[in-house]
């Protein structure tokens, strides 16, 4: 009697038990889907007793893509300058990360790790880490570039992981936790990183130190009291050099940013620097200009005789300088400059007006977007596009300007 007892209570239990699980799936039905995958994590941390991935969610790269170029002189600065879209998200576990997409696809992920100066690698300086999360450190002034957004996703999941190891292992259950480990999980190398040099000391491959300028008027020239940037992209083999500009347009003093890039070899292949004014282009007649204008010039190197030119104008002993009258179409280069004719023949210049912005403002973020080689347009305020293009053929070089490049 007894025995018939205990087995219609073991019975009664398991009827008891099969109804709490029916009626709690029949509330979870109701839920909304993010509270359900919520109780079901939480549930399962709680009988893994925190060891337990439990379905976390993925940390996925995704950033908002751009549409195309509002005209062909805007397209044309994109191949060199490309525009980003930024997309700021907060990942699990608290971490904020910079997603930036340009036209292409290319995803370049930022997680905040370029505060302050750069280190002065070539100095002899260490490059310091930055604890993102708790077991998760990575190295300062450093940035993942992915071709394509391939690999971005990557990035974040090794980081994820990471995370969740460290808390595994900090568990009192860390014996239990590491009889699941599989080992370690690294981080992706990053692809581009940033150091600081001294311009009064060689800096790259097949350049002299930066010499001392002597300016006049309508020129640009390297500023040596300046701190320049190292910027290397693994993925290309490419090193380019950022350096400040200082000098003078029409008697107003203005303020420019170099870029010069050299391949694996050490040898030139792109000079593109840019500098702010708050004069009116002579293509913009009628009202009084109220704002300022940055002007990015584009320099390819692509033959021997072009990189001797180059090469020479970069470390010339009087101070690498710019003629601007000839560059931006407003005179004629001399027939025996060979520096100017080149220029004439194979530089682009596309200059953007804005209302509302300062030079300052604008020579800040032009050196900005000449380190990281990337902008972000801002286009409510832009007023006109005009480009001054290259003249294979040596004609004189003429402004032009397309309406349909700002928005009505």
């Amino acid at each position: 009697m007894e025995r018939v007892y205990r087995r219609q209570k073991v019975v009664d239990r398991i009827i008891i038990g099969v109804l709490a699980v029916a009626t709690a799936a029949g509330l979870m039905s109701v839920l909304p889907g993010s509270t359900q995958s919520t109780v079901r994590r939480t549930v399962c941390r709680i009988a893994s007793l925190g060891l337990g991935a439990c379905g976390q969610q993925a940390w996925t790269a995704a950033a908002t893509p751009l549409g195309s170029p509002r005209c062909l002189d805007l397209a044309r600065l994109d191949q060199v300058l490309p525009e980003v879209s930024a997309t700021t998200a907060t990942l699990p576990d608290g971490l904020t990360a910079r997603m930036l997409r340009s036209r292409s696809g290319d995803i370049t992920l930022d997680l905040g790790t370029s505060d302050g100066p750069p280190p002065a690698i070539l100095d002899g300086e260490q490059r310091g880490t930055r604890q993102l999360l708790p077991g998760v450190a990575i190295p300062r002034h450093v940035e993942w570039w992915q071709p394509g957004g391939q690999g971005a996703d990557s990035v974040l999941a090794a980081i994820g992981e990471q995370h969740r190891l460290h808390a595994q292992r900090s568990s009192a259950l860390a014996l239990f936790a590491a009889v699941g480990d599989n080992g370690s999980h690294p981080i992706p190398d990053p692809t581009i990183s940033y150091s600081s040099v001294a311009l009064d000391r060689s800096a790259l491959p097949g350049s002299d130190p930066a010499p001392t300028s002597t300016g006049d008027e309508n020129r640009l020239r390297i500023d040596p009291s300046s701190p320049a940037v190292i910027a290397h992209n693994r993925i290309l083999e490419q090193t380019s050099l950022v350096a400040r500009l200082t000098g003078e347009l029409s008697g107003e003093p203005i303020t420019g940013t170099l870029r010069s890039t050299r391949d694996v070899t050490g040898r030139l292949t792109q000079i593109l620097f840019a500098f702010s004014s708050t004069q009116a282009p002579e293509t913009l007649p009628g009202q009084a200009f109220q704002g300022a204008s940055i002007s990015y010039v584009t320099v390819p190197v692509n033959t021997e005789s072009e990189r001797a030119l180059a090469e020479a104008w970069l470390n010339s002993p009087t101070g690498f300088g710019v003629d601007l009258p000839v560059l931006l179409g407003t005179a004629t280069a001399s027939a025996d400059d060979q520096l100017a004719s080149w220029l004439s023949r194979a530089a682009s210049v596309t200059t953007l007006t804005y209302t509302g912005e300062t030079a300052a403002t604008l020579a800040d973020r032009g050196q900005q977007q000449l380190t990281s080689l990337r902008r972000a347009e801002q286009s409510d305020r832009l007023r006109a596009v005009i480009v001054v293009p290259a003249q294979p053929d040596g004609s004189r070089r003429q402004a032009t300007t397309d309406r349909h490049c700002v928005a009505s």
